[in-house]
């Protein structure tokens, strides 16, 4: 389900590629980057090992660029998951507005910190994301 398109080619899953030029955009250029990606509509997922990078639409409205960044509950884990969550967060540290933070414990033993930056469109959304993995790359 990465998407690893070339040319005209459909990127990210079958049939769910993004549908916005934005977010075609944006896939393009994840694709040419060799990043990690999964696309489904106008909803791309940066995968940054265990850590997800990804613009979505906000339930009621809005879009957002949201991490979700497994919390290690071990030092393996730790270990593991360190170079995912530190470029998850440097992502969304430098989208150019003050991320928001939540923790998920709905499934125990597996918290996930959640960022969020909000958007006022989903060009805005990619256009900043954009901008960001260009300066910090996605590795």
């Amino acid at each position: 389900m990465e998407g690893h398109g070339h040319g005209d080619e459909e990127l990210g899953i079958p049939g769910h590629a993004g549908k916005s030029e934005p977010s075609k955009r944006f896939q393009r250029f994840l694709a040419e980057a060799g990043c990690s990606f999964e696309a489904e509509g106008d909803t791309t997922r940066l995968v940054l090992g265990g850590s997800i990078v990804e613009v979505k639409d906000e339930p009621g409205g809005g879009v957002v660029v949201e991490a979700s960044i497994p919390l290690p509950t071990s030092s393996t884990e730790l270990e593991a998951e360190r170079e995912g969550c530190l470029k998850a967060l440097e992502l969304l540290t430098s989208l150019g507005k003050e991320p928001t933070y939540l923790v998920d414990a709905s499934l125990p033993g597996y918290p996930v910190l959640r960022g969020k930056v909000e958007f006022k469109s989903l060009e805005e959304a990619y256009n900043a994301l954009y901008e960001a993995v260009l300066e910090r790359g996605c590795k």
